[in-house]
């Protein structure tokens, strides 16, 4: 993948699994298995969890970790419907990580597809939309920027 010191997981997207990484050449020093949280200013926070630390629940009653321990990821895997040859993607509407992305300027910006929701068009961006860095789908990584 990338020469990283950490990498975060949305363990939630894909199946992304720790064993996933085991086949790399240079392994990244530490995996989280992050929680991304949506605060209540429509932002998300990222907190380390471990499996055997308890929840609570947190807005929405969306369980999230008791401890408050924040990370910064160098990797944000990035969910969407749609993206297109330039980096601009559509995601689900709510705008939560177009609000989000521009707290983590140096975390590298990954969508996560398949190669059929590429879109042959444009897709429009507006003012607060953030670009992915790149793309991984199930045929190849499309790199952007």
């Amino acid at each position: 993948i990338m020469d990283i010191s950490e990498q975060v997981l949305y363990s939630t997207l894909a199946q992304i699994r720790k064993q996933d990484f085991n086949s790399q050449k240079k392994k990244p020093k530490k995996i989280f298995e992050p929680i991304s949280i949506v605060k209540e200013d429509k932002n998300i926070e990222f907190r380390i969890w471990n499996r055997s630390e308890a929840l609570e629940d947190g807005l929405f009653k969306i369980p999230v970790p008791k401890k408050r321990i924040i990370v910064i990821p160098d990797i944000i895997i990035i969910p969407l419907i749609s993206f297109d040859k330039t980096g601009s993607r559509i995601g689900f509407g709510s705008g939560i990580y177009d609000r989000s992305l521009p707290s983590f300027p140096k975390s590298k910006k990954i969508g996560l597809a398949f190669s059929g929701q590429l879109n042959k068009r444009v897709i429009p961006i507006g003012e607060f939309d953030q670009k992915l860095d790149a793309v991984a789908t199930e045929k190849d990584i499309l790199f952007f920027k």
